[in-house]
């Protein structure tokens, strides 16, 4: 956009009409294209009703392109379940980086990859990487928030150490699987753990033809169960029993799972242009899993 045009919508932008404003952000198309316009026009804004229509336009600048690269990375075979995750987590941190994120990953790969050989066995390999995941670098379950928002993107993770069940499985899958280890989420209600089966999945949707060693609990510092652990847990909750619940799922299912949960949050906060956002990145997974309507991208 040039000079002059900056201007004018400049000009356009500090109109108080609020009819004005609507018919300039209908005009516009609201991608990642216009971030870098839309930045010039707010560092030279100088007044609020600017300031305000800049910040509201950037944003939603931001979510669409959000919604294209989550559509598109959903598409991607297999799916790195951690580019999800960062891509999840730039709804809150827009310019948090995927290297920032994957270079951390990175680290503790490597030190869990000097304790790994070929010879040890399924649980001898998770207790090595359990090691290094909780006991080296402090990965936790975060019991006493529950309800906090920034427990729910990985970047928050990886600072703190703590997360919830759905963010702290995020990052434990995608550790093991850049080790090259079978382990993929189980969307068990209110508590999302992980399996580790007995083959390498390949580009199917869901590992749905392996076979499943044992189940491992990320948020419980890594302790593995069997299925009649499932079965108690599920009855306890007095809910019907699902194969769902005992079955490895691909590594989108997971990412929609967490974006569900940060639905739940930002509902639970009445935060509800939030709750609208995240039931739009909803329907890319499923539209069966959705609460209610919410609104394709601008």
């Amino acid at each position: 956009m040039k000079g002059s045009s900056l201007d004018a919508l400049l000009l356009l932008l500090k109109d108080p009409d609020r009819d004005t404003f609507e018919a300039v952000s209908e005009s516009l198309v609201l991608d990642s294209k216009l971030i870098p316009t839309l930045e010039n026009l707010w560092n030279r804004a100088d007044d609020e009703i600017s300031v305000s229509r800049l910040d509201w336009l950037m944003r939603r600048a931001r979510f669409n392109t959000l919604y294209e690269k989550l559509a598109e990375w959903k598409k991607s075979c297999p799916a790195d379940i951690i580019e999800g995750a960062w891509l999840v987590a730039t709804y809150q941190q827009p310019y948090l980086t995927f290297a920032e994120v994957s270079e951390a990953v990175d680290k503790i790969v490597k030190d869990a990859w000097v304790k790994l050989n070929e010879e040890q066995r399924p649980k001898e390999k998770v207790t090595a990487l359990n090691h290094i995941f909780f006991s080296k670098f402090g990965f936790k379950g975060d019991r006493n928030n529950i309800d906090s928002l920034d427990n729910a993107y990985i970047h928050h993770v990886l600072r703190t150490k703590n997360g919830n069940d759905v963010s702290l499985a995020i990052l434990y899958i995608g550790v093991a699987q850049r080790l090259h280890i079978p382990i993929y989420g189980v969307p068990l209600p209110g508590n999302f753990i992980s399996v580790f089966v007995d083959d390498d999945v390949t580009c199917e949707d869901a590992p749905l033809g392996a076979d499943v060693l044992f189940y491992i609990n990320p948020f419980m510092d890594g302790a593995h169960f069997d299925s009649p652990e499932i079965t108690g847990y599920v009855r306890k909750l007095n809910i019907p029993v699902q194969h769902a619940y005992y079955r490895p799922c691909s590594n989108a299912t997971v990412i929609g799972t967490l974006l569900e949960r940060l639905l739940s949050l930002y509902e639970e906060k009445n935060m509800s242009e939030n709750a609208a956002d995240l039931k739009a990145l909803l329907k890319i997974f499923s539209k069966d899993i959705l609460s209610g309507d919410g609104y394709p991208p601008m």
